[in-house]
């Protein structure tokens, strides 16, 4: 499977519990429960090979090595996609000047698009005027081993309407960096999918918001629905990891459980969701869309008991998940803890727009939101002082209006920072009402049995 020594990354706080032990990611947001036997090992496999702790487990339990071999592969390679494991070359001694590890990136290749989505964040269409050109979009992709990137997304837009989709994606795979790729659907046919087998593919994530053609078509678009599910049986046809990315609204918020069991249905890999974002095209359709918190907030937590119930299906918000698998305990604020109350942008990712703008995430845009340029100065030095990334870096939820004193703040994190920006044009304004409604009820949620 893989050679050479394996490490927990240093900023994973590997703490004991009395059902075995927690992996805390401080920077990504993530945390994760593990059996007494899976935390043990992990202990062992620091600083081993795996050839090695197979060995070692297998004399400290007295079990047969090809029997902790193959229970052990599978642990190891999740560890090792979520970012809690690193391999030797990647140890951050390597690299001295980057003080702040990045895991991820999100390439919007595009503004272009086949379709006109009510809730587009970047406002998708005709191509943007100054897009980065196939060359400049190679410099980037060459940049990504330098930051230890241990995944790309690439998005748009539409980003299979580049013609030079798959020269760049070719690059990233090239750089044996894992890809995941955003997609309506629309582009996917048997010979997309016969290149897209060719490339290191985590997963491909298509758009469907809602589980009948009238609602979805009404927010996406006539056909839109037909060449999503078709898209979908393609690649599940193929092999290929497939997932549903729903974005939710009044406007379907009420098939949310038909659009769940229609995922099941397809047999996708995962599902994930997120409520609409009032920049981009919302901006303008928002009122049409509509934005029930409470109802929303019910959705949210409807996915999350499902979650228990199909475990095999990789949920939305796996921060979530995580913290209703172990101790609920973020409330108390220990320092532990804080870390860890924010999402991942600046701190974990961060975005490439079309024509080359660094920033925190998906639901800011260039003009809107302080940024730097890659066309101006490489990625390593853009993921320390671009300033849209340092402001994110610098946020805090005992600082956001009307959180401070809120029971679940370091459970929410003061919601999305984006949101709040495009509602009230601050970084550290009031919460946006969705977080605020959903993680009160998950508060509660983790609770029960």
């Amino acid at each position: 499977m893989m050679g050479g020594a394996l490490y927990i990354r240093e900023e994973v706080l590997a703490k004991g519990r009395p059902y075995g032990g927690s992996l805390m990611h401080g920077r990504a947001g993530h945390r994760l429960r593990l059996n007494h036997t899976a935390f043990e090992s992990v202990k062992i496999l620091h600083g081993r090979s795996l050839p090695e702790a197979v060995k070692k487990i297998s004399a400290e339990y007295g079990v047969a090595e090809e029997t902790v071999r193959q229970d052990l592969e599978p642990l190891v390679r999740d560890l090792l996609e979520r970012g809690f494991l690193i391999r030797e070359y990647q140890r951050r001694s390597w690299y001295p000047d980057l003080r702040y590890p990045v895991e991820s990136v999100t390439l919007h290749l595009t503004r272009r698009c086949n379709m006109s989505c009510l809730h587009c964040l970047v406002d998708g269409g005709l191509e943007e005027q100054g897009e980065l050109s196939t060359g400049e979009w190679l410099e980037v992709v060459s940049q990504l081993p330098q930051l230890q990137i241990t995944c790309v997304t690439l998005s748009g837009g539409e980003p299979l309407m580049r013609r030079d989709f798959f020269r760049l994606a070719g690059a990233i795979d090239a750089r044996h960096i894992p890809m995941i790729i955003c997609t309506n659907g629309t582009m996917i046919n048997g010979t997309t999918v016969s290149l897209l087998k060719e490339l290191n593919i985590k997963e491909i994530q298509v758009s469907l918001d809602g589980a009948s053609p009238g609602t979805n078509d009404a927010i996406r678009g006539p056909g839109s629905f037909t060449a999503a599910i078709r898209a979908i049986r393609l690649l599940k046809q193929a092999g290929i990891r497939t997932s549903i990315a729903a974005t939710l609204s009044g406007m379907n918020i009420h098939e949310y459980k038909d659009i769940f069991r229609l995922a099941l249905e397809l047999g996708v890999d995962g599902f994930f969701s997120s409520e609409i974002l009032m920049t981009g095209r919302a901006k303008k359709t928002g009122a049409v869309l509509g934005l029930d918190a409470a109802a929303i907030a019910a959705a949210r937590i409807y996915y999350l008991q499902q979650g228990r119930l199909y475990p095999q299906l990789q949920m939305e918000d796996e921060y979530a998940r995580d913290v209703m698998l172990v101790d609920f305990d973020f409330g108390g604020g220990s320092d532990t803890f804080r870390k860890i109350d924010m999402c991942g942008a600046g701190r974990a990712s961060f975005v490439i727009g079309p024509t080359g703008e660094v920033l925190p995430c998906r639901g800011f845009r260039e003009g809107d939101f302080p940024s730097a340029n890659v066309r101006h100065e490489p990625l390593s030095k853009l993921w320390q002082t671009a300033p849209g990334i340092v402001a994110f870096r610098n946020l805090c939820v005992d600082n956001f209006d009307e959180c401070s004193g809120c029971a679940v703040k370091y459970e929410c994190g003061g919601g999305c920072r984006a949101f709040a920006y495009a509602l009230h044009g601050r970084l550290d304004g009031p919460p946006d009402p969705v977080t605020c409604a959903w993680k009160k009820r998950l508060a509660e949620f983790s609770k029960l049995p």
